[in-house]
């Protein structure tokens, strides 16, 4: 099964190579999945560092970007993991750019699944930034509710604030693991219901 994970710098990986994906890559594998991850980034020193982790990437930027990103790949499950730059930037109504963005991902790959996440805390004291994401969680269920094609991921916004180095990120390998170990968890039971 081929598994695309699109997002930031946080499916990136950054600071830590590989990041979350070779936790999920080992998780998913153990619920009985022959899981290959795809992409066009390359990052990692794990058996399958393919993804599409676009770092300072807002919505927009990576829904300008499907075309040449999917259709090399044809993956079988998309897990969007993006929203936290358009906070980050102030950039408001990112949800509703999600809406577009699974409209325009569906067209490309239509037999997708497509898991979309909710926005992980933000704890870096900027208050706009905290509101902002709120309002794109507030919003992004009844969103993704619209879509057979999409089902809503929650892990990310369960990670515990202590496991947030710089307030957005995981700051290290176990940050790291936990999230990895969340969203396998979340995607397998999220499939095995679909």
């Amino acid at each position: 099964m081929k598994f695309q994970f699109i997002g930031d710098s946080i499916t990136d990986g950054d600071p830590i190579h590989g990041g979350f994906r070779e936790t999920a890559l080992a998780h998913l594998t153990n619920y009985g999945y022959d899981p290959e991850f795809v992409g066009t980034l390359s990052k990692g020193t794990f058996s399958q560092p393919q993804h599409d982790g676009h770092t300072g990437a807002r919505i927009d930027t990576v829904e300008g970007m499907l075309y040449d990103i999917l259709s090399p790949f044809i993956a079988d499950v998309l897990v969007v993991l993006l929203g936290i730059n358009d906070c980050a930037s102030k950039y408001h109504n990112g949800a509703y750019r999600m809406d577009r963005f699974i409209y325009h991902a569906n067209a490309i790959v239509p037999s997708a699944k497509i898991l979309v996440g909710m926005l992980g805390p933000f704890l870096d004291g900027d208050m706009d930034r905290g509101r902002l994401a709120n309002e794109h969680n507030l919003a992004l269920p009844s969103i993704v509710a619209r879509w057979s094609c999409a089902r809503l991921l929650y892990s990310h916004s369960w990670l515990n604030p202590t496991e947030l180095g710089d307030g957005v990120h995981p700051s290290d390998p176990t940050g790291y693991a936990v999230l990895g170990s969340l969203l396998a968890r979340e995607i397998h039971e999220v499939l095995s219901a679909w």
